[in-house]
């Protein structure tokens, strides 16, 4: 039975009991009301009794007719009372009472009228004044008792209402007692009962959501019945499976792009082995943002630093003033949108160790969009150094040009030696034509050679597309699984929160902690898959270099927490001016997560310090040379043993108790630190704080 069901249930019985109790009391006040009112009879009767005794001494005093009429009035009024007050008296000695009154009261009515008449004759008859005394003492006598008698007989009748109201309301507070006590025994039993159900399953429930948090997603959690219980246990083992299923999923994608992203670099080593082999160089030019990007080789061709940044200042003293604007007509013609034409370019350059080269440059543009809206997005290519070949060819040339003069110097000696001189001639000749064939087969292999390295170019431009592509799904796959997986944890956490508010009063407060529980463990697996799916994404973003101020992403992040935490007591020490190239989107992360991970673990602290800066002395147990980045600070620190863990996913060296979190910011940390081609390192002593050291490329 479901627990709504079970509390719907006890909600009747304590409605049926309290309308019980409404109908008891109902019943008590009508029939206090009736008690009331034969204890108002009762009176009237004592009063009238009263009333006609003062009446009558008027008449008797004072010969007054109104008084007598008054008596009348009052005998008539009694009457009345006395014939309907055997409607509010039940008891049979009440209703005898009543007609021993209504006796008594004709009675007292017939002796009035006899002294009333008897005084009517001594009016007439003073002789007999004397004789009418007596008679008139005799029947007050008689009045007298009937009255007294009257007076006792209401105030019996008034006695028997009081005792009649105090049996009602004792009746009715014994009545509304027991039940009363039936109510709180039937809802001691049933709450019992519930709390006993319930408790069980709760149980069942954590331990189960315990097990699957700790990462046993095979796990099942095994609760029967058709109450809210089953329904969470269900929605646990539906989330368990699908966590599964994304788990495989996620870990065969993982494996997938580290081979694909193996095969770039194949195909990226193999291009270079091409580009080297061929004494050439590759380049890219970004004709939007004018930015241009090249190898090694070129640079090594160009004659200049390793560590240059490509520019067109750069370019435009580099190369001969005389082929320079034929040199930018080709690359604009080259990025037309309407007619675009190979790049093709022999040009000079004079290098910044004095040396005059001759350089061959071929490229091809790519474009985006259709009709008026297609724009040329990059232009890619190759360059050589053609500089002994155009050697070759002058010295072919001045060759030639020394043939002709002799060849007309000897004109002369031809007639005269004209078999000599033709045999001459035709040896000359057939040297110049192995000279020729030489060269033109040196000029085709090395056409050969930058064709196979623009077909190598092309394919791996193809596999980085397909790799876009594939970080595309993989993105739509990761969205669609937030959604699968949050859906579950919602059902979860809304069926938690309802019975909390719905059903708070039946609940006690260890059902309420193990329900508050529950939300806690939704929230914090929500929180675990957010934090999965935002490691995934920024490891898989390519890096943007820039130059990028350590220094202020540091003190922001300070100034921040600062703000967070305004009851902290800390000292950030930040050095001034470091800084790097690098994605600054992913360098942030960097000092977010690690300058918080300083303030967290300090948390114990009254007063704390945290520094951030960087050595370029020699760390020799990791081999390095700076420079070597640091944050520093004097909390709770680690256990070396265990710093092999420290930036593996969900791993902590504390409990959640002592220190919140989910286990995720040193190893994305980790992550980006790798993808700038760097390497991260900790160093602690427990309580006396931690350091984490990194570099970058």
């Amino acid at each position: 039975m479901q627990v709504k069901k079970r509390l719907r249930i006890n909600s009747i019985v304590s409605l049926i009991t309290v309308l019980i109790i409404i109908l008891v009391l109902s019943l008590t006040l009508h029939r206090i009301n009736q008690a009331n009112n034969t204890a108002k009879v009762a009176g009237d009767i004592v009063l009238n009794s009263f009333e006609k005794v003062t009446l009558r001494n008027d008449y008797l005093r004072n010969n007054n007719e109104r008084a007598k009429i008054q008596w009348f009035a009052a005998y008539e009024k009694i009457s009345g009372i006395l014939k309907t007050a055997s409607e509010n008296f039940h008891t049979a000695e009440d209703k005898k009472t009543i007609d021993v009154l209504l006796e008594n009261n004709e009675s007292i009515r017939k002796i009035f009228t006899a002294i009333v008449e008897n005084r009517e004759k001594t009016k007439s008859n003073p002789e007999a004044a004397v004789i009418s005394q007596e008679v008139e003492d005799r029947l007050l006598s008689q009045w007298n008792r009937k009255v007294y008698d009257e007076a006792l007989y209401g105030r019996e009748l008034l006695a028997s209402s009081g005792k009649e109201r105090a049996s009602i309301i004792w009746q009715a507070g014994v009545g509304i007692a027991c039940l009363f006590l039936v109510l709180l025994g039937a809802v001691i039993v049933h709450s019992w009962t519930m709390g006993r159900i319930i408790t069980d399953r709760i149980f069942r429930l954590r331990d189960g959501v315990s097990v699957i948090g700790g990462g046993a997603l095979d796990y099942r959690i095994d609760i029967k019945g058709d109450d809210e219980f089953a329904e969470l246990s269900d929605a646990f083992n539906e989330m368990a499976v699908k966590l599964r299923g994304s788990d495989n999923y996620l870990r065969n994608e993982i494996a997938e792009r580290k081979q694909t992203e193996e095969e770039v670099k194949k195909l990226a080593r193999h291009l270079q082995l091409s580009l080297d082999v061929s004494n050439m160089g590759w380049w890219h030019y970004d004709p939007i943002t004018r930015i241009s990007s090249w190898d090694d080789g070129y640079k090594k061709i160009f004659g200049v630093a390793g560590h240059t940044r490509p520019n067109d200042e750069i370019l435009t003293h580099i190369i001969h003033p005389e082929d320079l604007p034929g040199l930018w007509s080709k690359v604009e013609a080259s990025l037309d949108p309407v007619a675009p034409r190979p790049f093709a370019a022999e040009y000079r350059i004079n290098r910044p160790d004095g040396a005059m080269r001759w350089i061959e440059a071929h490229g091809i543009a790519s474009f985006a969009g259709e009709g008026d809206k297609r724009t040329a997005t990059s232009l890619v290519g190759t360059v050589q150094d053609i500089t002994e070949r155009k050697h070759a060819d002058e010295a072919l040339r001045k060759a030639h040009d020394e043939l002709e003069i002799r060849v007309q110097q000897r004109t002369k000696e031809l007639r005269e030696l004209n078999e000599t001189l033709e045999q001459r001639v035709a040896e000359r000749t057939a040297e110049l034509q192995a000279a020729n064939t030489m060269l033109l087969d040196s000029r085709r292999a090395a056409l050969n050679m930058m064709e196979d390295a623009l077909v190598a170019r092309r394919r791996a431009e193809e596999v980085g597309e397909e790799l876009a592509l594939a970080n595309r799904e993989l993105d739509a796959f990761s969205y669609a699984v937030s959604n699968d997986l949050r859906a579950p944890l919602r059902t979860i956490e809304g069926f938690t929160t309802a019975i909390i508010e719905d059903f708070a009063v039946s609940l006690d407060q260890t059902a309420k902690d193990y329900f508050n529980r529950v939300v806690s463990a939704s929230r914090r697996m929500s929180q675990l898959i957010d934090a999965m799916l935002s490691m995934a994404r920024l490891t898989r973003g390519e890096l943007m270099e820039r130059a990028v101020n350590l220094s202020d992403l540091a003190e922001v992040a300070a100034y921040e927490l600062g703000k967070k935490y305004p009851e902290r007591l800390v000292e950030s020490v930040i050095a001034k001016g470091i800084k790097v190239r690098g994605d600054i989107d992913m360098l942030r992360v960097v000092m977010e997560n690690l300058m918080d991970n300083a303030w967290k673990f300090t948390g114990g602290h009254e007063q704390a310090r945290i520094e951030f800066g960087m050595t370029k002395e020699e760390i020799s147990h990791i081999g390095l040379i700076g420079p070597i980045y640091f944050v520093r600070d004097d909390g709770a620190g680690f256990d070396m043993d265990y710093a092999d863990k420290l930036f593996e996913p969900f791993k902590r060296l504390h409990s959640e108790a002592e220190f919140p979190g989910i286990g995720i910011g040193l190893a994305t940390v980790y992550k980006i630190i790798s993808k700038h081609g760097g390497k991260i390192w900790a160093e602690s002593v427990p309580e006396k704080g931690a350091s984490f050291y990194f570099t970058l490329k």
